[in-house]
């Protein structure tokens, strides 16, 4: 038996442009092969409140039927994924299908059982759980067809187990479709989990997975094999197209662009992590602009390392010619805040415009003092500049008819190092989910390739909002301050080797229980400001905004016994 896994970038709820896309694809396949589509193939993965819409559900039955009928042409069969009709009498309305096509008929052949709810899923909201799974024939095979999380009840955390039961009735093959969100390790772990179910059941399993960003998640495509002695065939990563597979000797074949094609580990410090986060930020960026119609990006840049990284993602996402950056300096910037930003600029082929706000900033303090009778703190002058700087940003994204990208990182973000209505300003963060540490080794990535001014990355790290103020003046040094902040947020996900390696270099740079309990509260009191902050690109799980949700209004549970638990 031949199939093609269609790898495909699909937008939410374009189903004429995703059957276009899914329809060029399988072109370049021939017509003996079953074609599998990913997780929800037309509308889209996450689609949530439209599920509700009438005319959103009419359009996918259409689109069903006209890949029908295309199927009927050439002779060939599919299988995708589909926003269902639950008829049960119970439950709720909707149910997340693979249906398979064979040019006539629409025959359901799995209904998804397991239903995430947890870091960016909130699929029991939705759908009504599958009752059991069946093995469907396909040219004289057993096939057991899995949907996404079926295949994750690894560690018992659901009551049923789909691998089990299909198991049992003597499949050939699993086939599972996905839509399966890129993070750190993320790979690392369906290798792990799929393999295990490969070399365990000693059945051969055959997973296709969507491309592509939407909204701030990004899909990394991976489609793969993983066969009973251990062996793994998988498509490259960021890249649309087609992987196909004969079932009897199992060798494959990919048909489409190979953008990148090596696995990232969460505690990797190579070129293999640089790379994969780099295609999946840029990738990120591209999708968000291109779903939503937007054709430019403006971004300030004050000549540090944040704006910069995120001008040079933004080139290669859109290209110089769709971008446009402003360098506000003030009375207390450095020179290096209009050099660097210059430099940078003419590096990457980007206009740059200068637009000084010192005078801006002189005639905000004597109306503060006006009509206050006082004269405006320390804290209140910091501000003052960040949000001249983001109103005048906004105004030329208006000017323009651009989106601004915001450039605040993780390290930032978390403790609240940032000024609301100021540098949070725009519609997307990209590295919103980068600690600074990362920030600055994709920067001598970029350094290595001649887009970055190496004076960007020697200078220390500064706001420039006060005369000679540092980071360092607020915050530990961020290489402490983001191996915490990592053991905190992430510690979850990371193995044991990490947390070790994290928790020693904490203790040799005396980073005792009272700086940790100083930390903590920065980031539990800075919820407010993430809530008002735009969306950042997911790199890891449970990313601020979707992933990790936190009240605003709660008692924090910050005790030396949290912090014991992270650093001893």
């Amino acid at each position: 038996m031949k199939i093609a896994l269609i790898q495909l970038n699909s937008t939410v709820g374009d189903f004429k442009g995703n059957l276009e896309k899914f329809k060029e694809l399988a072109l370049n396949v021939p017509c003996g092969h079953l074609l599998v589509g990913p997780e929800l193939t037309f509308s889209g993965y996450q689609i949530n409140d439209m599920i509700h819409r009438q005319d959103f559900l009419d359009e996918q039955n259409s689109v069903i039927n006209e890949l029908n009928s295309w199927l009927a042409s050439r002779n060939q069969k599919a299988i995708v994924g589909r926003v269902g009709i639950n008829t049960r009498l119970y439950g709720k309305s909707h149910e997340n299908q693979a249906v398979l096509l064979d040019g006539k008929n629409v025959k359901i052949v799995a209904v998804k059982r397991l239903l995430p709810t947890y870091d960016v899923f909130d699929e029991n909201r939705y759908f009504e759980a599958g009752e059991k799974s069946e093995s469907i024939s396909l040219n004289e095979h057993h096939v057991g067809v899995l949907i996404c999380e079926d295949g994750w009840n690894t560690d018992g955390s659901y009551k049923v187990n789909p691998v089990n039961d299909l198991a049992s009735e003597g499949i050939d093959f699993y086939l599972s479709i996905n839509a399966s969100p890129s993070s750190l390790r993320k790979n690392h772990l369906r290798k792990k989990i799929f393999g295990g179910i490969a070399k365990e059941k000693q059945i051969p399993y055959i997973s296709v997975n969507q491309v592509g960003g939407n909204d701030t998640i990004v899909f990394d495509g991976g489609s793969y094999i993983a066969l009973p002695n251990g062996e793994i065939k998988q498509a490259p990563f960021f890249s649309e197209g087609v992987l196909t597979v004969d079932t009897q000797s199992f060798d494959t074949q990919w048909l489409g662009e190979s953008v990148f094609d090596k696995d990232a580990s969460i505690d990797t410090d190579n070129e293999q992590w640089i790379g994969f986060v780099k295609h999946q930020l840029v990738m990120g960026i591209r999708d968000f602009f291109y779903k939503n119609g937007i054709k430019r990006a403006s971004l300030a840049l004050s000549g540090g390392a944040d704006s910069s990284l995120v001008l040079a993602l933004a080139v290669d996402a859109l290209g110089a010619d769709n971008i446009t950056a402003v360098t506000m300096p003030s009375q207390i910037s450095s020179a290096g805040s209009v050099t660097d930003s210059q430099a940078l600029a003419e590096m990457l082929g980007v206009k740059l415009y200068e637009r000084p706000i010192k005078d801006d900033f002189q005639a905000a303090v004597e109306a503060f003092k006006t009509a206050f009778g006082q004269e405006p703190n320390r804290l209140t002058m910091e501000n003052l500049q960040a949000r001249i700087r983001g109103t005048s940003i906004m105004a030329w994204s208006n000017q323009d008819n651009s989106l601004v990208l915001s450039t605040g990182n993780k390290s930032e973000v978390s403790v609240g190092y940032c000024t609301l209505y100021g540098d949070t300003n725009g519609g997307l963060n990209p590295i919103g989910d980068l600690y600074k540490t990362e920030v600055y080794r994709m920067l001598e990535h970029y350094a290595d390739l001649g887009k970055m001014p190496r004076s960007v990355i020697e200078k220390a790290p500064s706001a420039e909002l006060f005369p000679g103020q540092t980071d360092q003046d607020s915050l530990p040094d961020y290489p402490i301050l983001d191996a915490f902040l990592q053991l905190y947020l992430e510690g979850k996900s990371m193995d044991e080797e990490s947390i070790i390696k994290r928790k020693k270099f904490l203790k040799e740079n005396n980073f005792n229980h009272e700086k940790g309990m100083e930390i903590l509260k920065k980031v539990e009191l800075a919820e407010f400001k993430r809530k008002q902050s735009c969306p950042i690109i997911r790199v890891r799980s449970n990313t601020f905004g979707l992933g990790r949700n936190i009240p605003i209004a709660r008692k924090t549970f910050i005790s030396e016994n949290t912090v014991s638990k992270l650093l001893d």
